[in-house]
């Protein structure tokens, strides 16, 4: 199992995804008229507007600052994990100070920022669950808990992982009954180890936990 989760975080597509939606979106602007309007959950009306657009040369420049876009947001992708939410906000706020007379544009740019998010956080799922299982392999060997998580290095851990919201290593807290791996999440607050409780507006960390 941590074999499959050590794999499963190493196979991030999240850039040919990028790459591949480019293609498709370009093909709209260079062809705005031939898209079926219903596919925006607009009324047929909307098949005039599209033909308009091109005529007044809307598409060519709405493709422009859609590529100049998704490319600011592939160089985001090569930054550090601790980095990329920060620079996909800004990214997400160029895209907000365009007119709206760009309407394609709006209409076609989904929220980059937030999908990046989810993927820092997913990341930050994949490293505690590695952690707290490698954490699990060195009780059984009768090792008890350890004191911290470079105990777990070289035999269960090749380094101790860093999370992905601050760049600093995944915390480590042993409790009364068991343990919590944890990253700071999103918020970027230390929370001890907060499990997220549904229902509940509060801040919490993405976490692993063992009670026993």
């Amino acid at each position: 199992m941590s074999r499959a989760i050590g794999e499963a975080e190493g196979r991030s597509g999240f850039e040919r995804a990028f790459v591949g939606e480019r293609c498709v979106v370009l093909d709209v602007f260079r062809q705005p008229d031939s898209v079926d309007p219903q596919l925006f959950g607009r009324p047929g009306s909307m098949g005039v507007l599209f033909k308009a657009y091109r005529a007044v040369g809307l598409s060519d420049k709405g493709a422009t600052i859609y590529l100049d876009l998704v490319d600011e947001m592939l160089d985001v992708l090569r930054l550090p994990e601790h980095e990329r939410v920060e620079a996909a906000k800004a990214v997400q706020a160029k895209l907000l100070q365009i007119p709206r007379i760009h309407v394609m544009l709006h209409m076609l740019m989904p929220a980059y920022s937030r999908i990046v998010e989810i993927s820092v956080w997913n990341t930050a799922d994949l490293r505690v669950a590695r952690v707290g299982l490698a954490i699990e392999r060195y009780r059984l060997a009768g090792g008890g808990l350890p004191e911290g998580l470079a105990r777990l290095v070289p035999t269960y851990l090749d380094a101790v992982p860093k999370d992905p919201f601050d760049g600093e290593d995944l915390r480590y807290k042993r409790l009364d009954k068991g343990f919590v791996v944890y990253s700071i999440g999103e918020d970027g607050s230390d929370d001890g180890g907060k499990e997220k409780v549904k229902g509940k507006r509060e801040n919490w960390d993405v976490t692993f936990i063992v009670e026993r």
